[in-house]
């Protein structure tokens, strides 16, 4: 089990990967572990140490050395090795020394690939005799910038964009991370401030900004898209806890203006894809987690397919008590994609995704450290400091908010030539919210749809190439809000009730607008990009009587790239 630093949880264990790391050591700083998962758990290990002593003089094993072309170690290479006949796997992870070893093989034939971020193995298949070791050292090439990234909406080369552009991959998600937000998979990458307040009850107190001040509530200015379908709504806002990473296979992140392709709100966008594991009809992935302060986390993916339909299905639920008082939360969320070729040049793709937190609850804003150092009480137990009067109110009033939003959409994508394409996308979504502040209570329903339309093309004329993307927008958001004074709970740790109703307001938000992007290519070593957007923008529409403003906002911009494509 590995320890990790983050006082949400110290240490847990996936048991997805039991056996298949080796020498791993288990170990657990679980603080109220129940006596009988612990007299289970020692069994199970018991049994295992038993088992592998058996097997050992059936079975055989493998080890080597990794490097790079330059003859360097290569430390944190994943080798995996899977059985060519029964396909299960089994991984290691190279030392400081760029050694690695797997054992309890049976004999047969594996499979053998090694992943390691920024380079390249080709896989190639070993023979395993029982008894023996085999012996294969690895050399690893620098991977080239060849990949494609589509959140350019033009599909262009990795190595020719001229914005700054990352990537990150399913194996980069999944290797040493818990997969229970996104910031887990975003840490590193340069521009982007990702924060983490572990505040599940303040809409998961996620918070990520692309060289810009951070908002304190929600995610403004960077645009967030999942398989074609914006988790952005229309008034520009985004929850990014509602996002479920262990269903996630790509991130795209482009650091740069792109309010042209996505409207006036995208000073960044994420974009998020699911990848499908068709390598059988049906694949069953289950994951399990457990750690301290309650932390428990349980997965169970389904993926397949055939070449004309592929799919995939996740459900997964977490839970924890917190570290801090007040700070517990219960989360399940669901995600389906099914992908279908309809013709040889005709694909159709269905997303849906559910996201369900009956009540998170929401400790004080303020840490521990600071409500200790100021004096709290008076001789007679009132309070004599508002960091005392904050946390007693975060505390007795039990804050926190209950969250339900679901969301779906379908794509049509029709494919002219090898240059010429059509893609039209339909969504909508909505969210309930039910809140509990600090001094009143917020019930929140809302309701959205949009619709966006583009044709992407190339062509060549003489020696000059010449890419377009154009197109159209529309969303479309109507909120329901109501505020209520609170009543404080008769009991400590119970849930406030609302009072008398003092705000009663409807809020719609519509934005829609075309746009067009062209690229010309001149040389092989620089590339124009000019792009334009028109939008008109309704401002919200409250009820009380006000002057309705409409405006239009304006996006144009000239890039100029000078490098050498790949």
């Amino acid at each position: 089990m590995r320890e990790l630093n983050d006082p949400t949880v110290q240490s847990w264990l996936s048991f997805r990967e039991v056996g298949r790391l080796k020498g791993a050591v288990m170990t657990t700083k679980t603080q109220r572990l129940v006596s009988s998962r612990a007299v289970c758990l020692i069994a199970l290990v018991l049994s295992m140490v038993s088992v592998s002593k058996v097997t050992a003089q059936t079975s055989g094993a493998m080890q080597g050395n990794i490097r790079d072309t330059s003859a360097g170690v290569l430390p944190g290479v994943i080798v995996t090795v899977t059985h060519v006949d029964t396909a299960s796997s089994l991984v290691a992870v190279s030392d400081a020394r760029g050694n690695y070893e797997i054992s309890g093989l049976n004999a047969g034939e594996y499979d053998v690939s090694a992943l390691l971020p920024g380079f390249r193995s080709e896989p190639f298949t070993v023979t395993v005799t029982a008894g023996q070791t085999t012996t294969r050292d690895l050399i690893l090439t620098i991977a080239p910038l060849a990949e494609t990234v589509i959140v350019t909406r033009t599909d262009q080369q990795l190595s020719s964009i001229p914005q700054s552009v990352s990537v990150v991959q399913r194996d980069q998600i999944e290797f040493a991370q818990r997969r229970t937000s996104l910031d887990e998979a975003l840490r590193g990458i340069p521009g982007l401030f990702v924060q983490n307040r572990r505040n599940y009850g303040l809409s998961g107190g996620i918070g990520l900004s692309i060289r810009a001040p951070q908002p304190r509530f929600g995610l403004r200015g960077l645009a967030i898209i999942q398989d074609g379908i914006p988790i952005t709504t229309a008034d520009g806002t985004t929850e990014p806890g509602n996002v479920d990473l262990g269903s996630v296979g790509r991130i795209d992140v482009v650091r740069g203006p792109s309010s042209v392709l996505y409207g006036n709100s995208a000073g960044g966008v994420l974009n998020m894809e699911t990848t499908f594991d068709t390598s059988r009809p049906l694949t069953l992935t289950s994951d399990i987690q457990f750690g301290s302060y309650g932390y428990n986390r349980q997965q169970m993916r389904a993926d397949g397919g055939n070449d004309s339909t592929q799919f995939m299905a996740s459900v997964s639920r977490f839970a924890t008590e917190g570290f801090r008082q007040n700070s517990a939360a219960k989360i399940t969320q669901a995600n389906t994609v099914v992908r279908h070729e309809l013709s040889a040049s005709t694909e159709i793709r269905g997303v849906f995704n559910l996201y369900d937190a009956p009540f998170a609850e929401s400790s004080s804003f303020l840490n521990e450290a600071t409500a200790r150092a100021e004096p709290v009480r008076s001789s007679t137990g009132g309070c004599l400091s508002g960091a005392c009067l904050a946390r007693g109110v975060a505390l007795s009033r039990h804050w926190g908010e209950g969250t339900t939003q679901g969301q779906g959409g379908l794509t049509l994508e029709h494919r002219f030539s090898d240059t010429q394409l059509f893609r039209a996308t339909g969504w909508g979504m909505w969210r309930q919210l039910d809140a509990i502040g600090a001094f009143q209570n917020i019930e929140l329903n809302r309701g959205g749809f949009g619709f966006r339309s583009e044709y992407l093309g190339g062509t060549q004329v003489g020696s000059i190439g010449v890419e377009w993307a154009t197109g159209f927008d529309v969303a479309s958001q109507n909120d329901d809000r109501k505020e209520f004074s609170q009543v404080p709970p008769g009991t400590p740790g119970g849930e406030s009730t609302n009072g008398k109703l003092r705000v009663d307001q409807t809020e719609d938000v519509l934005s829609a607008g075309p746009f067009a992007q062209v690229t010309i290519v001149p040389t092989d070593r620089v590339a124009l990009t000019a792009g334009f957007r028109r939008e008109r923008r309704r401002p919200p529409r409250r009820c009380a009587p006000q002057p309705l403003r409409r405006g239009r906002s304006r996006s144009v911009y000239l890039q100029v790239a000078r490098g050498r494509p790949t």
